[in-house]
């Protein structure tokens, strides 16, 4: 029989032996630091899960400048769908307390990490937030993404309209406008670059080329100018100085002379705005912007109407404004801008009072030119420009619902201007009203009272 010799213990085994004496030598004195981090962890749950249930609820997030979930309603169809348990999750999101403070905590990590970027926003060196989209879908529905039948549709729309203004006598410009990331494909990361912006452009000339609808590309034209100050740090807008520039290319295409820089002087309105971009990315260090006006002798004289018709409960939106008067369904202002907003977070909303379905400026006493504009925001820090030369009749075609022929036809048009960023191009069908709408007659546009 072979001889059984003795096991010598592995190395291994002699290391584990140790450890476990060593663990047990310190299960007394590690007692009191497990229980305190478990009385800190349960003690932070607690905490936070009194808060939540005993700070108020808010309505309003100024530093989002959006309007936040509130407690859902409780149904026996909601809760078996999912959607109670979903809207649940997105109130307790939106009302969690001191919920700016972990966003921020959030924002600082990114950034330690040399991300460079946070909630899809890139931070560049010079303080610019640049929403980022990387791609546009070749499919009809994607939520939240530029999509190329929605181009196809709204490109569609544009040149319809187009032909009927023509048949009209009716000079009419399309204008499209680059997002932050077209323009300044510099400023983003060496590996991004601007393939996606040029793809995205290049899909929109080709499919106004097959309309046979002939745009001015605006993005070419402020990318081209490489300058900083063509759009706010903090927001998506253009700054004034970019409105100006495109307010210029814009006069060329109807074939009218723009006036000068020097033909205006330098109001700031604000040098404590925050725009949408600051509110989404959570880095609080990035400094604010300045609201720059664009003013000129006599621009007080011009008077803005904005369609304003009283609810079921007789309030109006802008009730209780500093010098609102009202005529019928309108709110009217003197001058081109609306101050109340520069006492908020939406100041960008200065500019002819924000996001309307329909607004008028007019000169008062004098016979000028009829300019219908169909937009989106980028066009309300370009009509101040625009208010100079002719009388504006503004429609939002993202909530205006009756036809926009037809609104030209009514007033008596001399041009028409289609204004709109790219993403509004691709995200919706927003240009729908430009082919079809309500029956004019039924809406009282330009009445008064």
């Amino acid at each position: 029989m072979s001889e059984i010799k003795k096991k010598k213990p592995f190395d291994a085994d002699i290391e584990a032996d140790l450890l476990l004496e060593k663990q047990l030598e310190l299960k007394d004195k590690s007692g009191f630091a497990n229980v305190l981090t478990a009385v800190l962890c349960f003690g932070f749950i607690f905490v936070f899960a009194v808060l939540f249930w005993i700070v108020p609820d808010k309505e309003m997030s100024e530093s989002e400048n959006r309007v936040l979930a509130g407690f859902p309603e409780f149904t026996r169809e909601s809760f078996l769908s999912g959607d109670f348990t979903a809207d649940f999750a997105t109130y307790m999101a939106d009302q969690f307390p001191v919920r700016d403070f972990f966003v921020g905590v959030k924002a600082v990590s990114e950034t330690v990490q040399l991300k460079n970027q946070n909630n899809d926003i890139f931070v560049t060196g010079d303080g610019y937030l640049i929403d980022r989209n990387d791609y546009f879908h070749e499919v009809e529905s994607a939520a939240d993404r530029i999509t190329a039948k929605n181009i196809e549709k709204n490109i569609g729309y544009t040149a319809f309209f187009e032909k009927k203004m023509d048949e009209l006598g009716i000079q009419c410009v399309t204008a499209l406008v680059g997002r932050k990331q077209d323009v300044y494909t510099g400023k983003l990361p060496n590996q991004y670059g601007s393939k996606y912006s040029d793809e995205l452009w290049e899909y929109i000339e080709n499919t106004a080329k097959a309309e046979g609808l002939d745009i001015l590309n605006l993005r070419s034209h402020l990318a081209g100018l490489e300058a900083d100050g063509l759009y706010y740090r903090t927001d998506h807008h253009w700054t004034t100085d970019g409105a100006y520039e495109a307010y210029v290319k814009i006069m060329e295409a109807f074939g009218d002379e723009p006036f000068a820089k020097e033909d205006f002087y330098l109001e700031a309105a604000t040098d404590e705005f925050y725009g949408t971009t600051y509110q989404a990315a959570g880095v609080k260090w990035i400094k604010p912007d300045t609201i720059n006006y664009y003013r000129y002798e006599g621009d007080e004289k011009l008077t803005l109407r904005i369609l304003d018709a009283p609810n079921k409960e007789g309030k109006r939106n802008y009730d209780g404004f500093e010098g609102v008067t009202f005529d019928g369904d309108y709110a009217v202002f003197s001058g081109l801008y609306v101050r109340d907003y520069l006492k908020v977070t939406d100041k960008y909303s200065s500019f002819i009072g924000g996001n309307n379905p329909y607004c008028e400026i007019v000169l008062e006493g004098e016979e000028r030119e009829t300019l219908v504009i169909a937009k989106d925001s980028f066009a309300h820090s370009i009509a101040p420009f625009l208010a100079r030369h002719y009388d504006l009749a503004i429609v939002d075609f993202r909530s205006f619902q009756f036809s926009v022929k037809d609104l030209c036809e009514a007033i008596g048009a001399d041009k028409a201007l289609v204004l709109c960023n790219a993403e509004t191009l691709g995200q919706g069908s927003y240009l729908k009203v430009l082919r079809a709408g309500k029956a004019f007659d039924e809406y009282t546009i330009g009445k008064g009272e």
